[in-house]
């Protein structure tokens, strides 16, 4: 159960009722100045104060692609007359496994942010989603608290992320501290690396085509899809 200091700014979540991702959960109720609570949301799948927000694991937004539910559930969104978020949930593994075109993703996920007019994020993990989501309802309704909270929550997740990385790439043949800080400033995270060709890998100063290869072949051959 998450705590509330006296005076603090509190977040009201409702959950709805079809949403049981525990590992999410678990980070909502451990949230301080959250207060956590189950209902029915008939638009959305979280209620942060008045800000909806709709979840999609990448399975579940390809799923919704097929079936045409994304675009109703985007139409519900954008005339319910509260602020509006999606939030994609997953990595490459997971799209791949999907079998889905990328291009037909990014289709999709195109005509959310401009024909539907609605931000979109993007997540790792549901511990990821749940940071998300508190930090951008922080911003919407207590922006003078949201840079506090960034600083002893999502810092932390950060900094976690940013060293878990640098594990991962440290064991690369070829990549040692230094090119590994090169990749991650240049792409970001690993996700985003996986995505890179070869040309682009070795675009980076000091990382030449062998170390290149290397790379996407290792990345591509055994990726870790939760870093």
């Amino acid at each position: 159960m998450s705590s509330v200091r006296k005076g603090e700014s509190i977040v009201n979540v409702i959950v709805d009722q079809r949403e049981n991702n525990q590992r999410l959960l678990n980070v909502l109720n451990r949230s301080n100045g959250v207060r956590v609570q189950k209902g029915h949301l008939h638009t959305g799948d979280y209620q942060l104060n008045h800000l909806l927000v709709e979840r999609k694991t990448i399975p579940d937004l390809a799923s919704s692609i097929k079936d045409g539910r994304l675009f109703m559930q985007a139409s519900r969104l954008k005339k319910s007359g509260s602020p509006g978020l999606f939030i994609i949930e997953g990595t490459v593994r997971d799209l791949l496994k999907t079998g889905m075109k990328r291009q037909v993703i990014q289709g999709a996920i195109i005509s959310i942010v401009l024909k539907f007019e609605l931000p979109l994020l993007r997540s790792i993990s549901p511990e990821e989603t749940a940071l998300l989501m508190i930090y951008a309802a922080r911003q919407i309704y207590f922006p003078r608290d949201s840079k506090r909270y960034k600083s002893n929550s999502v810092r932390k997740r950060i900094n976690d992320k940013f060293r878990d990385q640098m594990n991962v790439l440290h064991g690369i043949p070829g990549v040692g501290f230094k090119r590994a800080v090169l990749l991650l400033k240049k792409f970001g995270s690993i996700a985003n690396l996986t995505e890179a060709s070869v040309e682009e890998i070795k675009s980076i100063p000091g990382i030449g085509n062998k170390n290149a290869e290397t790379i996407f072949k290792t990345l591509h051959s055994d990726f870790s899809g939760d870093i």
